[in-house]
């Protein structure tokens, strides 16, 4: 999504503000798609550390670094692509 956000801005620019892009639908749909494959990564992660780690400290202390991972990336992400964008 952010490289999504940061191109946006960019397409319509090329084009009138005013106008629709005649490929906004196809843009809008296959960044959709993408999006939903992409959001299963949060249940994924959690599978995967309940699977692997076997002591509940260990698997407490890796959920952790995950929400802390997923909390970095949800704050420095759009910050990015604001960046990226201008």
């Amino acid at each position: 999504s952010t490289g999504a956000a940061s191109m946006w801005p960019v397409l319509m620019d090329s084009s009138a503000r005013n106008t629709l892009h005649p490929n906004a639908i196809t843009i809008f749909v296959v960044l959709l798609c993408l999006s939903g494959i992409f959001s299963s990564t949060f249940t994924l992660v959690f599978a995967y550390i309940s699977d692997t780690v076997r002591k509940r400290d260990e698997r407490v202390s890796a959920y952790g670094l995950a929400l802390a991972t997923f909390g970095l990336s949800f704050t420095v992400g759009p910050l990015a692509g604001g960046y990226l964008a201008q």
